[in-house]
């Protein structure tokens, strides 16, 4: 009887240990082949996750990578015809305000410069504002000089 009882004991103390698919724990009586695959399938899923959004995050990398490489050819595109707008705008504006300081120069009447000096401010205040494209503004100098134009041969009354 003495003899059962320790191989009692230790029969009831192996029973109750949990067995698991970890080798790294368990040892030798707690270690189960079957919880073993089951841990390995369970990593090799979460391996195929991982890679999947990899190669998903890698696919954006190449998209995003792409829309920059043509935004930044648009960009090459687009600056010299920015700086030609930009070059037609100043040509446009020193041409009309020296019209303007010459009709209020030239004027023979006080109303006839004053009509020159709002002229030459609205020309002054086209060119400045920046909340107008290059184009806008060019075209509205374009139309300040016109009335210049007329302003200057209306006969002197």
């Amino acid at each position: 009887m003495k003899m059962r009882l320790p191989i009692a004991l230790a029969a009831i103390a192996l029973a109750g240990c949990e067995t698991t698919g970890d080798p790294r724990q368990g040892g030798f009586f707690g270690w189960s082949e079957a919880k073993a695959r089951e841990r390995e399938a369970g990593q090799a899923a979460t391996l195929h996750r991982a890679e999947r959004k990899l190669a998903d995050e890698s696919g954006h990398t190449r998209d995003i990578r792409a829309r920059e490489s043509a935004v930044r050819s648009e960009l090459a595109h687009a600056e010299p015809q920015q700086r030609q707008r930009q070059d037609r705008l100043k040509r446009q504006y020193a041409a009309t305000l020296q019209r303007a300081k010459a009709l209020e120069d030239d004027a023979f009447t006080s109303a006839t410069a004053s009509r020159a000096r709002r002229l030459r401010a609205e020309v002054e205040t086209t060119y400045a504002d920046v909340k107008r494209t290059p184009e806008e503004r060019t075209a509205r100098l374009r139309s300040l000089e016109r009335e210049l134009q007329a302003e200057k041969i209306q006969p002197a009354r």
